[in-house]
């Protein structure tokens, strides 16, 4: 990442790299750090621009007032490498994009300083009961018998609702209580938390590639028939079960396509690194000519992804937002999104002929033609 000097306060400083640990439940990443205009030199509430980030946006004009384009969970480990008064650059290595233009992986993000704690503030003791980093350079990270990963939203008794996705180093367990280590923010060390064990999973339980495939599907259905989960720009988080965006839930919690898929598969220990659908396309296999489509497979169009789910209805899941008349996570029959298309074997075919993809709004208008697109199977 090439480095600039922000004007901002004081002097943006470069820092020998330092881990931090996330201590918020959601704490959102922006590219650059916030100010309100380049051409303005009057200083602005850091703080207050991150409480006014929008949940999305409705318009292209708008579209430049969301600068949230990712979201870290609590526990999360991140490197600090720059900072001024009151934000962090961090690199993190849960996941990456790489645009057309990027010769390499791109992991660079700005956040606030109060939703990090640098690891040089606790013992090495209490360092280890911390989960270490997932790191797309290393998928078994993936995959730690003794760190245990929220399916649903997690309330404890400090007050604090913790995202699914939330990892956390177990303790012990009792009957059906798992008790972790957590970061007690009120505390200020390394305390214990007990989490009933049918609100969590550790992806060791899945060893097979078909585990995986039928626990992420599943993980999808779950959320889609039981909850309202709203579409967040950038969202990559599950606190609220309201499908109205709530005001109280500051950052904004929901997912939009490229979150849901990376949050949910690393649930189930799936290797999905990619924070957009451009890097998804870079990476991801196409299915080949004799392959069959399988429920978990994608499709992968410009700027979009969607999740086949389920094959004898032919039903698609997405996290789509309000311009195309949804908002929300959905799960829906195949010919409600592409015109003409009314099940796998339609899908299938228009796949193996190369044919365009009409796509549909929530109320059968077409939202445009689509003439590059595949089938990606999942990642083993």
């Amino acid at each position: 990442m090439e480095k600039t000097l922000w004007l901002f306060l004081g002097v943006t400083k470069l820092l020998s790299a330092q881990q931090a640990v996330v201590i918020v439940p959601v704490a959102d990443l922006l590219l650059q750090p916030m100010f309100r205009s380049m051409q303005q030199d009057v200083v602005h509430n850091v703080v207050d621009e991150y409480n006014k980030i929008p949940a999305s946006w409705n318009s292209l004009v708008e579209k430049y007032a969301c600068p949230r384009v990712h979201q870290l969970l609590f526990n999360e480990i991140v490197s600090i490498i720059e900072e001024n008064d009151y934000e962090y650059c961090v690199d993190i290595s849960q996941s990456f994009f790489q645009n057309l233009s990027d010769e390499e992986p791109q992991t660079y993000y700005w956040t606030l300083k109060n939703n990090l704690l640098p690891l040089d503030l606790l013992s090495e003791e209490q360092q280890q009961k911390l989960p270490k980093p997932v790191d797309f350079r290393n998928p078994c990270s993936l995959h730690d018998p003794n760190i245990i990963t929220l399916v649903y939203p997690f309330a404890d008794t400090t007050g604090l609702t913790f995202s699914a996705g939330t990892r956390f180093v177990i303790d012990s367990c009792f009957g059906d209580i798992i008790h972790v280590n957590f970061y007690n923010p009120a505390k200020n060390y390394i305390d214990v938390l007990s989490i009933p064990s049918n609100l969590c999973i550790n992806s060791t339980n899945y060893p097979t590639q078909a585990m995986k495939r039928k626990a992420f599907v599943t993980l999808l259905r779950t959320w889609v028939r039981n909850y309202k989960i709203p579409f967040v720009w950038g969202g990559c988080s599950f606190l609220s079960c309201s499908e109205t965006i709530l005001e109280s839930y500051i950052p904004y919690s929901g997912f939009d396509v490229s979150g849901l898929i990376l949050r949910s598969m690393h649930i189930v220990g799936l290797p999905y690194f990619y924070k957009n659908s451009m890097t998804a396309a870079r990476y991801l296999k196409p299915l080949d000519e004799q392959d069959e489509i399988q429920e978990g497979d994608l499709i992968v169009v410009p700027k979009g992804l969607f999740v086949l789910t389920n094959a004898k209805l032919g039903l698609v899941t997405a996290c789509m937002g309000t311009t195309v008349g949804y908002g929300t996570l959905i799960e829906i029959p195949l010919e409600k999104l592409f015109f003409g298309v009314h099940s796998f074997a339609d899908l299938h075919e228009a796949y193996l002929k190369k044919k365009s993809l009409k796509t549909l709004k929530a109320d059968g208008t077409t939202s445009r033609i689509i003439n590059q697109w595949f089938i990606a199977q999942l990642p083993t």
